[in-house]
């Protein structure tokens, strides 16, 4: 935390702002003008209004609020909004490959947002042939080998390159990471009534959490202790729906629960282009004709909101249950989905071929679809779909986990999905003015995303070894 977040990555933005230790550029020009970082800061600043709160605090100014940045800030600002706000804004592309570098070390292996819990021998070399070509690059650009400039390599600088070899000797950086010991000793800071006897203070809470845990130990209190909410049981806002036999065979997440959410509309009637979506939605899945499923299609479905995804999965508000006016908001509408499409599907005449596509768009509302008995689909019983209505936006199919993405605009298409295909909430940051488009922010991936818990009181904690540790 400390050594690429609270010290490289601040070090970075000095440098690019010009203001590190009364250093200029020197023979080279990686500074970004003052004008330019301010568009930047309220790139950042905005981007807190439609990244989902999930995927942490409120991002500050980088440029006006730089002094508020904590390390979580540092992380994500990073990993996930540097890479679009400072891009085209260097005057030379070697600066901004050479930060793109660095963005990949800490994706890999040191950030509290994309956490890699395990390493091959091979992703180690790779990852210590990255660090030591990024050393040797950043010894180029910002230290130029002048004994006047020898500031900015810091003891920091070096550390770096021993990262591969704590990974070998101590397993993942989040074993060994110093977050957890900021928040334990954030939780203390309340404690501290006294300024004469700061120390007495902090003493004295530790002593009393002996005191609770001794407690809990002795009278077998633990199933009066608060206890953490199950996520995969519904609350009383929330109805629980596995999986069911009428997913479409072009959804690859087919396997997940959901759990829909108030606020609902029981008996909501959707508008007859909607309608023939879903009815050509359910042809192709189970056959017949779009005109068919009309007739067996019910005229009313509830209407919902919210979705939980099962199995620890993602919060998805839907842009009809978004808080409106004038207060920011953090909008959590905009989803990843994706499909199995057809790769032939523009050659009439070809065997179909299908391939796993990644889509975004945004979540308007999930309809629950109750399909009667029929001849088409085969079913004796009454069976319910549950359906994503969703405005797609033109990503061309890129992947923000792997490659930068883009788009202009929602458009005013909308498309019927499987609820089931929906697999996370994303986030997305406006860039530039002159020609604004949209950055696509996808926290999901190979990588696994830090939930600090308190499980110290939770139900099923064994207190008795606990007190041995």
């Amino acid at each position: 935390m400390h050594l690429c977040l609270e010290n490289h990555s601040k070090n970075l933005v000095t440098l690019w702002q010009g203001k590190y230790k009364g250093l200029d550029e020197g023979s080279e020009s990686y500074c970004i003008p003052d004008n330019v970082w301010e568009i930047i800061g309220k790139e950042t600043a905005l981007a807190g209004n439609t990244i989902p709160s999930s995927f942490g605090c409120h991002t500050p100014n980088i440029w006006s609020e730089k002094h508020l940045f904590t390390a979580e800030d540092w992380a994500f600002w990073m990993v996930h909004i540097a890479p679009y706000v400072l891009r085209n804004h260097f005057n030379c592309p070697k600066y901004y490959k050479h930060f793109m570098k660095f963005n990949s070390i800490l994706k890999r292996a040191l950030t509290k947002h994309t956490i890699q819990y395990s390493f091959t021998e091979q992703d180690l070399d790779e990852l210590e042939q990255d660090i030591v070509e990024y050393v040797k690059e950043y010894e180029i650009i910002y230290y130029q080998f002048s004994a006047q400039r020898l500031s900015t390599c810091p003891l920091m600088l070096h550390v770096l390159l021993h990262i591969p070899y704590d990974i070998r000797n101590n397993g993942p950086p989040c074993n060994n990471w110093t977050f957890i010991m900021e928040r334990w000793c954030g939780s203390l800071l309340p404690a501290i009534k006294s300024r004469k006897e700061p120390f007495t203070c902090l003493a004295l809470r530790q002593y009393q959490k002996v005191q609770l845990f001794e407690v809990v130990n002795r009278y077998n209190l633990v199933e009066l202790m608060p206890q953490r909410r199950d996520m995969d049981v519904p609350s009383r806002y929330e109805q629980l729906f596995k999986k069911s036999a009428f997913i479409s065979a072009n959804s690859i997440y087919a396997d997940l629960i959901s759990f829909l959410r108030k606020p609902v509309v029981q008996q909501y009637i959707p508008d007859l282009s909607i309608r023939k979506k879903i009815a050509k939605h359910l042809t192709t899945s189970f056959g017949g004709s779009i005109g068919s499923w009309l007739d067996i299609l019910l005229p009313t479905m509830p209407c919902w909101a919210k979705v939980h995804i099962g199995n620890g999965g993602d919060l998805i508000r839907g842009a009809v249950g978004q808080m409106t006016g004038q207060r920011a908001f953090c909008d959590a509408s905009f989803v990843r989905y994706e499909l199995h499409a057809d790769a032939n599907a523009h050659r009439p005449r070809a065997k179909e071929k299908f391939v796993r596509t990644v889509y975004y768009g945004c979540l308007k509302y999930i309809l629950q679809c109750t399909i009667p008995p029929n001849p088409i689909s085969k079913n004796t019983e009454p069976e319910i779909v549950l359906l994503a209505v969703v405005t797609t936006c033109g990503t061309q199919g890129r992947d923000a986990t792997l490659e930068l993405t883009y788009f202009k605009a929602v458009t005013s298409y909308i498309e019927i999905v499987d609820l089931a295909s929906i697999c996370a909430v994303v986030g997305r940051i406006r860039i530039s003015v002159v020609d604004p488009q949209w950055a696509i922010v996808d926290c999901s991936g190979s990588w696994a995303r830090t939930v600090f818990t308190d499980d110290s009181l939770a139900a099923g904690v064994d207190v008795s070894q606990r007190s041995e540790l």
